[in-house]
């Protein structure tokens, strides 16, 4: 709505000429115009007289005046020349003023439905656009509704709502799309890009926490330490300049690159596995794993299944038990000998050792193929006093089936002659038909008899590769 304009210093002119009570007639000459104000204002013809009317002058040329007649609810009316015309205030003007003052809405030129906004006090705001740099400062004391929040959204019905949307429609990826800061000190950066800088200060609490799962896609760069509490599946690489602590599970889309690890959950890694001194219940990667400098893969079912491979990288492979190194051309199997398996004594009352039966046996000890084993003890005995007389024999057992090499025996002692006090040492170097869990003691030959022994021993041990 358009104001209108006032003067103090406008002088009262008289109409050149007569005018009828036509409301057509909308252009009065007066004799002179001096301190009138700008249009559109206000004048009175007659005023104070039983004709008086008046006018709404909407514009002054020279001392000619277009105006509307009949104004402010009074009627045209017939005036002759000479007659006043007086720059005035009608009852129009403080009407509407008084309106204004009483008025919450339909005010300073806004819509019916709108209302006006005070400078203190909670009010709704409604459907309002905004443009340009806002400032807001919350020293006050904040509305009892929102807390001790200064801005605060509030989803208050069942249709999907975003809290907060920022849209950057330029190319400048470097600005800022939120910004927190604590005295001065840039905190939290979301950048328009996507990405996010975190600055905390010193606190008892992490820079970054998910009570949750954590999923990642993209590579993770620590320059200090990481700490998975409960369970992180990261889409990238992972790179941890000191500590990566994994309480829970971590799962490694990529690789991991760390200075230190210790691990009471599990870290599985897709990629290559970095890690400069590890401490880890489990640790699992199709990819490399490098300890103390050197590239380590775990364990895999086949050497097929480690895709390129690097010079001085170790394999363990589960199917034969051996460890294999990568020479930059081929693998080659570590065939050392690993000494000690196990061993078993037994001394004191004198037992019996039959057909088909393990006795003193060292048990479920996991042999591999392609491996030697030797077996070796010493054993008391004493024989019947009549055929058939029994031979000692060193045996396999795998579950429930006692196995022999050759026909009956891994190694036969001997047949004996009945008598008491013998002694015997003997040894057997022997290998499996496959890899598995193996128990190895004493037994007899399937030809019967019974044998008393006493102070038994057995040791196992690892020999070496085929």
């Amino acid at each position: 709505m358009a104001r209108d304009y006032y003067s103090n210093s406008a002088n009262v002119a008289q109409l050149a000429s007569g005018v009828d009570g036509s409301s057509a007639t909308t252009t009065l000459t007066v004799n002179s115009l001096t301190g009138w104000p700008a249009t559109p204002c206000w004048a009175e013809i007659d005023k104070g007289l039983s004709n008086a009317e008046v006018v709404k002058v909407t514009n002054i040329s020279g001392n000619v005046l277009t105006v509307v007649r009949g104004a402010d609810g009074l009627a045209t009316t017939d005036h002759g020349a000479g007659a006043a015309v007086e720059h005035v205030a009608p009852a129009y003007v403080f009407n509407r003023t008084e309106a204004h003052v009483d008025a919450s809405a339909n005010v300073h030129g806004i819509a019916s439905t709108a209302s006006v906004v005070g400078t203190s006090g909670e009010q709704t705001v409604q459907d309002k656009f905004f443009r340009g740099a806002h400032r807001a400062v919350f020293s006050d004391a904040l509305p009892a509704v929102v807390g001790s929040a200064a801005y605060e959204s509030v989803a208050d019905t069942g249709a999907a709502r975003d809290g907060y949307v920022h849209r950057a429609t330029g190319a400048d990826v470097d600005r800022r799309a939120f910004l927190g800061q604590q005295s001065g000190t840039d905190r939290i950066q979301l950048f328009n890009d996507g990405t996010v800088d975190l600055n905390p200060a010193a606190s008892v609490r992490p820079g970054l926490r998910s009570r949750g799962t954590t999923q990642l896609d993209g590579a993770v760069t620590a320059t200090a330490g990481l700490t998975v509490g409960t369970t992180a599946s990261i889409g990238g690489n992972v790179t941890v300049g000191g500590t990566l602590n994994a309480t829970g599970a971590a799962t490694l889309q990529g690789g991991v690159t760390s200075t230190n690890a210790t691990l009471s959950g599990t870290l599985s890694a897709a990629g290559a596995a970095t890690l400069t001194a590890i401490a880890a219940t489990s640790v699992t990667a199709s990819g490399v794993v490098s300890s103390l400098g050197k590239p380590v893969m775990l364990s895999v079912a086949a050497l097929a299944a480690v895709t390129s491979p690097v010079a001085d990288q170790w394999v363990y492979l589960t199917s034969d038990g051996f460890w294999y190194r990568y020479t930059g051309s081929a693998w080659e199997a570590d065939k050392r000998p690993r000494g000690w398996i196990g061993d078993s004594y037994a001394s004191g009352s004198p037992g019996s050792i039959t057909t088909g039966t393990l006795h003193d046996s060292i048990v479920n000890r996991q042999l591999y193929l392609n491996r030697k084993y030797r077996l070796s003890g010493s054993l008391s005995y004493s024989m019947l006093a009549s055929p058939p007389f029994p031979t000692f024999a060193l045996a396999v057992q795998s579950g429930s089936a006692i196995t022999y090499a050759g026909a009956t025996t891994l190694r036969s002692i001997g047949i004996e002659s009945s008598g008491a006090g013998r002694f015997a040492h003997f040894d057997t170097i022997f290998t499996v038909a496959s890899s598995g869990a193996y128990s190895v003691g004493m037994t007899t030959n399937p030809n019967g008899g019974t044998a008393t022994v006493s102070n038994r021993q057995l040791v196992l041990e690892d020999i070496g590769g085929v």
